[in-house]
């Protein structure tokens, strides 16, 4: 591309390196310094690729758009007896935290759509719904829970694990998902959308699992309603493209001015 006199603006959605190793950092670094601009996750992701030799610009674009999938309406929940949903990898193998979350908080329904369940392990728990394998399309219209829960690895207390490690850098598309959903979003405060769900005022940072189900019995319905009118505003703009938009105008004026 290069050779032919174009410009590489490169949209990173995983790093190879980091999350299933199949890269070192070395040599996913070669390969991005070979672009000319790189639309980051967040802060987060930009400081550990320039700690690791990353030369070229990096603009963060905040969040994953999510264009498809008309938008549902949000929850009518009963006040303090919220209930949570997850999408993903449902294995208890994979992320025995949602077995934990269980036990911790039997009296709040806990729905899961994804792969590879433990039904049998499932069925032990009374507050614990499997859902199937559900498209985003449906789940975007008509899912079950109030506020979509983000969470990875092994523990209720912090990102342990390789994967549980990756929240720190990464800006999980099901977040988007959840947004788009109407529904409130649940992350480790040390996640790397953490930050911006606090300044959008768009559901709640936790450091631990373990403190959740008595943050959610304070939450009363005037508050909920607040979360969801300002997920809903998110979920317009994701809808519609507005933060690849934005990074990429950046991007572009950058490489008008510095072509120059």
């Amino acid at each position: 591309a290069h050779q032919r006199g174009a410009k590489i603006i490169c949209l990173i959605h995983d790093l190879s390196s980091f999350r299933n190793k199949s890269l070192t950092p070395h040599e996913e670094i070669m390969r991005l310094n070979a672009t000319d601009v790189l639309l980051t996750h967040n802060h987060m992701m930009r400081q550990w690729l320039s700690e690791h030799g990353c030369k070229v610009k990096m603009i963060d674009y905040e969040i994953m758009d999510y264009l498809h999938g008309e938008s549902g309406e949000p929850h009518e929940p009963v006040a303090g007896n919220y209930s949570l949903f997850y999408v993903g990898n449902v294995s208890f193998k994979t992320h025995p935290y949602l077995r934990k979350l269980a036990e911790i908080m039997p009296d709040r329904d806990i729905y899961i759509y994804g792969h590879h369940p433990d039904t049998e392990e499932i069925s032990k728990y009374n507050n614990l719904h499997y859902m199937g394998i559900v498209s985003d399309r449906q789940i975007i219209k008509s899912h079950m829970g109030d506020f979509g829960l983000s969470w990875y690895g092994e523990s209720l207390d912090d990102g342990v694990g390789r994967i549980g490690e990756y929240m720190s850098y990464n800006n999980p598309h099901k977040i988007s998902l959840y947004l788009r959903c109407n529904a409130p979003v649940i992350v480790w405060s040390k996640a790397g959308r953490a930050e911006f769900i606090e300044k959008e005022h768009l559901g709640l940072t936790v450091n631990s699992l373990a403190t959740l189900d008595e943050k959610l019995k304070k939450i009363d319905y005037k508050e909920y309603r607040h979360l969801t009118d300002n997920v809903r505003n998110i979920n317009a703009k994701l809808k519609s493209g507005f933060y690849l938009d934005q990074a990429l105008r950046q991007a572009i004026d950058y490489l008008s001015v510095s072509s120059t």
